[in-house]
């Protein structure tokens, strides 16, 4: 039943996350942490989607746990990459309880989400994924540095599909628009003509 569960998440994520960061004002840019809103915000869709409750168990650790990928120490920082930085906070939602349900599948979100903020998509498939993060909450997978190992094998860039998206949608807009334009021109020279 968990398994299901999580593969409903990754599939609402792969099909619902880029609206939601943009809703949220995200995009490719320097890299930033979550936010508690931004969470909450992932986590209130997932549950409106697959239902639980979206009641927060302990707001002071998931508050730690929005900004501990930017941790340092002494001037070191303690997660350096962008795989270093989704690995935590994949690490730290699955294993904490930070809500009454669903803290799992935010493991796969805040992880997604973050990497998607930053140009980035998971590659895996949803099984791998479900079994990513069940490995996870049962310890079979303890350190960041597993995971995030495992980010750098499975992922891709997505700033330059984006742009070629926005460029593609940009130039159809133009055609739409000058074939209306040439429509109201013909139009007008048509009334013209008629007497």
């Amino acid at each position: 039943m968990e398994s299901k569960v999580i593969q409903h998440a990754i599939t609402y994520l792969k099909q619902n996350y880029s609206n939601t960061l943009d809703e949220l004002g995200q995009g490719p840019k320097d890299v930033q942490p979550l936010t508690v809103d931004d969470i909450n915000l992932l986590h209130k869709e997932m549950v409106e989607y697959l239902g639980g409750s979206s009641e927060i168990r302990d707001q002071n650790l998931l508050e730690s746990l929005a900004i501990a990928p930017f941790g340092e120490y002494f001037d070191v920082v303690l997660y350096p990459t962008i795989f270093d930085k989704a690995a935590k906070y994949m690490l730290d939602f699955s294993q904490y309880q930070v809500y009454l349900d669903g803290n799992k599948r935010m493991g796969l979100a805040t992880a997604t989400s973050f990497l998607y903020s930053q140009g980035y998509a998971l590659t895996l498939t949803e099984e791998q994924a479900s079994n990513l993060v069940l490995d996870i909450a049962t310890n079979k997978i303890t350190t960041v540095e597993e995971i995030s190992e495992i980010i750098k094998n499975n992922y891709k860039f997505i700033s330059t599909e984006m742009e070629v998206e926005i460029t593609k949608a940009t130039e159809e807009r133009i055609d739409e628009e000058t074939t209306d334009l040439s429509d109201e021109s013909e139009s007008k020279e048509d009334d013209e003509i008629t007497i």
